[in-house]
């Protein structure tokens, strides 16, 4: 009431019991059809990660990758009934990039679901090549409950 909430959005939710809605973390999820009446405050997620220089390898041995890899990923939730997950990695959606940062305007160039970038002994690592990437880098880490956390990383920041 506090927020000025319109009656019809209350009296819809007071039918029926309020349902999470999980983001997608994989492609093969992305359309599926949502029902949902009623919203959560959004909080960013806490985000453990490294930034890595790493070379290629292959057929290009002088070529290096910048590399985000996601050591964890812990949503904030303010509800009687958190979410739980069985491993907290569990909790990451995808990450999008803007690869050549202004400043002022996210232009996405690159979007990863979870299960895209997940490694063996859950490692998330996200490879950029860094001949395509500018001096700053804007990262969107999602998780499956719609919050995001956003961070500007200079390509020097990768060691």
């Amino acid at each position: 009431y506090i927020l000025k909430i319109p009656y019809s959005i209350i009296d819809e939710l007071y039918k029926k019991p309020f349902k999470r809605l999980l983001q997608p973390n994989s492609a093969s999820k992305l359309n599926e059809i949502v029902d949902q009446i009623g919203f959560d405050f959004i909080y960013p997620p806490k985000i453990e990660r490294i930034l890595i220089k790493q070379k290629r390898g292959g057929i290009y041995p002088k070529e290096k990758d910048l590399v985000i890899h996601v050591k964890s990923i812990e949503p904030i939730q303010i509800t009687n009934k958190p979410k739980e997950f069985e491993n907290e990695l569990d909790a990451l959606s995808g990450v999008l990039v803007d690869q050549n940062y202004d400043g002022k305007i996210f232009n996405l160039t690159k979007a990863f679901f979870a299960d895209e970038v997940k490694e063996k002994d859950d490692a998330f690592k996200i490879k950029l090549e860094e001949e395509k990437c500018g001096d700053k880098i804007c990262i969107i880490y999602l998780d499956v409950l719609g919050n995001e956390k956003i961070e500007v990383v200079n390509k020097k920041d990768f060691k």
